[in-house]
């Protein structure tokens, strides 16, 4: 055997998967090589217990969260029994792992050390081998070496710094192209740094300068077409269809992976809700198949290279290199450590320390920086000062190697002058040159392709209308092409739980609010899955917030003659004037009281800071109390009642600050005070709340005996003509909608509403959006003024109390 493998013999090499091709090629040269090949985490699993997608399945059931059992098994595959561990989370597993211990589900590799001992022990390219020590300092017999690298005499200590992405893309990919003409193989060339707003850029500049770089896939197998039609038939047919689901599909990679993971799960109890959230929760982190490229320059994705690497190492910026490991989200960096996994700050040093091994190798052959990308500022990380690096300004280098350099490098002028108004002086004989026509040329408006049968029956609820008004393409997209939006954030979900307590109140007699808070976190947890320990955390501050609104109500229904509540109530209203349109919704509450005269207001609850705004109504972006009061209007059981208020109760307030002077009572019923226009009559509204004339009931109502209301009150006051106004406001923009939708006006153009409203916002189609900024339809200008009377109203209002 040649003496230079002879470190190599009877070994077990402990190196990244990027350096095991390099050992492997070893074996070309002399077949008698006798080695075993690790990764550091490899070596580390080999003394844990093992399990596989059966022990995945069983977690699952246990707990109903994909991520959270995967969190579960690394726990218990460190766990032992004989351990105490200070959390309590760690020790209320040790059933489960016994459990799954006697299931099998669980096993120990035999004498794992058998793999190390009699052993040379080779660890190649890791900085940080306190982990390795930890894990084979105890074994004997066995020889642990390294295999050195050589640092160079003077290593690389310029960077070059760019304006933007362009001119930084531009540069290496030149670079690159040099090194490859001057013989260097592409299979040795890696590129480092490129994170996913790269990987756009990467596929164009790779055409330009006809060297392939890797692009990292980051689509996942959830966003697939054809995963959402596959759990569809999976749902309704059960595993049977199966056996033909490859035979449709020969060939496709992503049908396979599909086949694979439904095949391996088709023991989970067939119920719809619990397979929808397993099987979304597992792809959502299965990438793809993405063709495979040979004889392309790689993208490099941890900081240990191979041998004899090239490496081009770009968006050298802050938080980029080196990187920050954060803390894992089931186990804590101290739950880890009592495991022996390697907790955040861990990671943070090994990674700091393979970044200041490359920066310090032959492999690094070139680093850059940009200043600006996609509206974004950069700063140079703090290692290239630390090591000395000096900046150099936009290179001009001496060749040019795009096919279209031209263009790329007119595209990069423009961009700084349509962004940052610079106008460079090249930038005009460019454009004379017309090379490039097509810049930033693209139609945003929409072009239909699936349109609205115009006799078809329609139903409305002021949710979708909002949608349409506030976007018609958002409404498109989710309404007429079924889009499906994203699954409930924790805030709508704490929505539904306070509405279904506030539901209670009224149906469930005798009321218990604990019954009632517990049974609705149940339903809410059946239905959309288990809350995380943060959320549940939560929950000990939300419980007494609602117990504060439950209060408020009660206080103030008590004093309301011969009540009858109707709530949650869904309805159904075909219109008079166009029996194609229907309009429908689930209103909140709606309270029917008094004597010798009947009245009644519709309360709206918000968990948020939305509130009615007869600003807004023209547009149709506040309309679900008005909408609400035309469905009450044709209400049979309320015809022989006056409508006297249409309100918004909120019973999740911002305000979470108390004065010191303010009692807990006073606090809780200023910051519930329902909200909205009422009538514009006191004695109606002292049927409805007997402090009327300074209310504790509704927010900024105030009447003076002598002066009548305040002017801030005044605003807000309705005689009934008004109310009737505005319920046919609500009809008439249903049925303006319904037309246009039946009509395919279906433009992109977002509104901005002031600082009160925006489409974009928080739309759940922002990523498939291609507007332009001139489509956004800006609606009266200015901020949202403060109601300089209320504000002076509600001092008085203070300083009387303090009289």
């Amino acid at each position: 055997m040649d003496s230079k493998f002879s470190l190599f013999h009877h070994a077990a090499i402990i190196a990244p998967r990027s350096r095991h091709d390099d050992f492997l090629a070893l074996k070309n040269q002399d077949p008698h090589l006798d080695f075993e090949l690790y990764t550091l985490e490899e070596m580390e699993d080999l003394f844990a217990y093992q399990y596989d997608e059966r022990a995945l399945e069983e977690v699952y059931k246990e707990v109903g969260d994909e991520e959270q059992a995967e969190a579960i098994l690394v726990a218990l595959s460190r766990l032992r029994n004989e351990k105490e561990y200070a959390s309590p989370k760690l020790e209320v597993l040790k059933p489960l792992q016994q459990r799954l211990l006697a299931e099998g589900l669980l096993y120990a590799i035999p004498n794992p050390e058998r793999s190390f001992e009699h052993h040379n022990v080779v660890i190649s390219g890791y900085q940080n081998t306190l982990r390795i020590s930890n894990v084979l300092g105890e074994l004997h017999n066995m020889a642990i070496c390294y295999d050195t690298e050589e640092i160079p005499a003077k290593p690389l200590r310029i960077y070059f710094e760019f304006a933007d992405i362009y001119d930084e893309l531009r540069d290496v990919f030149n670079r690159i192209a040099a090194d490859l003409a001057s013989g260097t193989s592409i299979d040795d060339i890696y590129l480092l740094g490129a994170d996913e707003s790269y990987q756009d850029l990467l596929e164009r500049f790779s055409l330009y300068y006809g060297c392939q770089v890797e692009t990292t896939a980051s689509a996942k197998l959830y966003d697939s077409a054809l995963y959402h039609s596959f759990r569809a038939d999976y749902l309704e047919k059960g595993p049977a269809i199966l056996s033909d689901f490859l035979a449709k599909h020969p060939g496709d990679k992503n049908a396979e992976a599909l086949y694979k993971l439904f095949a391996r799960f088709s023991d989970l109890p067939h119920d719809e809700k619990t397979l929808k959230s397993f099987f979304d929760e597992r792809l959502k982190h299965e990438t793809q198949d993405a063709p495979h490229y040979e004889r392309v320059v790689r993208q490099l994705h941890d900081y240990i290279p191979p041998k004899n690497a090239h490496v081009y190492a770009i968006n050298c910026s802050m938080g980029v290199f080196p990187p920050v490991a954060p803390e894992g989200d089931y186990l804590s960096d101290s739950e880890s450590a009592s495991l022996g996994l390697p907790t955040s700050e861990d990671l943070t040093q090994e990674w700091a320390a393979e970044v200041n091994a490359l920066f310090d190798s032959s492999a690094l052959v070139y680093v850059s920086y940009k200043k600006k990308a996609f509206g974004g500022l950069f700063f140079p990380s703090g290692i290239l000062e630390e090591k000395g690096f000096k900046a150099e300004l936009s290179p001009i280098l001496p060749y040019e190697y795009a096919q279209d350099g031209a263009k790329l490098f007119e595209a990069s002028l423009r961009d700084d002058e349509v962004n940052y108004l610079r106008v460079d002086k090249r930038l005009k004989a460019l454009k004379n040159r017309k090379l490039l026509l097509d810049y930033r040329n693209f139609d945003y408006t929409y072009h239909p392709f699936v349109s609205v049968n115009p006799d078809e029956p329609r139903s409305y609820s002021p949710t979708q209308l909002k949608k349409y008004y506030g976007c018609p393409y958002s409404y498109y997209l989710e309404r007429i092409l079924d889009i499906e939006e994203n699954a409930p954030n924790f805030s709508a979900r704490i929505g539904t739980i306070f509405h279904a307590v506030m539901q209670s109140l009224y149906q469930v007699s005798p009321f218990d609010f604990e019954t009632a808070w517990d049974k609705a976190v149940a339903e809410e947890s059946e239905k959309n899955g288990a809350f995380t320990p943060k959320e549940n955390a939560l929950f000990f501050r939300l419980k007494d917030e609602c117990s504060y609104v439950v209060a408020f109500y009660q206080n103030h229904d008590s004093l309301l003659f011969d009540p009858r509540y109707s709530t949650e109530k869904p309805f159904h209203l075909v219109s008079e004037d166009n029996p194609l349109v229907s309009f429908s919704g689930q209103y909140d509450k709606i309270v029917e009281f008094g004597k010798e005269h009947r009245y009644y207001i519709i309360v709206d609850y918000k968990t948020g800071g939305e509130r009615f705004s007869e600003e807004m109504l023209p547009y149709g972006l506040s309309m679900q109390l008005p909408y609400y009061a035309y469905y009450a209007s044709q209400e049979k059981d309320l015809q022989g009642a006056e409508l006297i208020g249409l309100f918004i109760g909120p019973v999740l307030s911002p305000t979470l600050v108390k004065k010191v002077k303010d009692s807990l009572e006073k606090f809780n019923s200023d910051k519930f005070r329902i909200e909205g226009v009422f009538a514009k009559d006191i004695s109606k509204l002292l049927v409805l709340d007997p402090s009327a004339y300074k209310s504790t009931l509704i927010k900024g109502l105030a009447y003076s005996e002598k002066k009548g209301f305040y002017p801030y009150s005044l605003k807000r006051a309705k005689s009934p003509e008004d109310f009737a106004a505005l319920a046919k406001s609500a009809k008439d923009l249903t049925l303006g909608a319904d037309q246009k939708i039946r009509s395919g006006d279906f433009t992109i153009a977002p509104v901005k509403f002031k600082a009160i409203f925006d489409a974009c916002a928080y739309c759940t189609f922002r990523d498939v959006c291609y507007r332009k900024d001139e489509a956004i339809r800006y609606l009266p200008d200015g901020k949202v003024e403060v109601d300089e009377d209320e504000t002076s109203a509600d001092e008085e209002e203070e300083s009387d109390g303090l009289e």
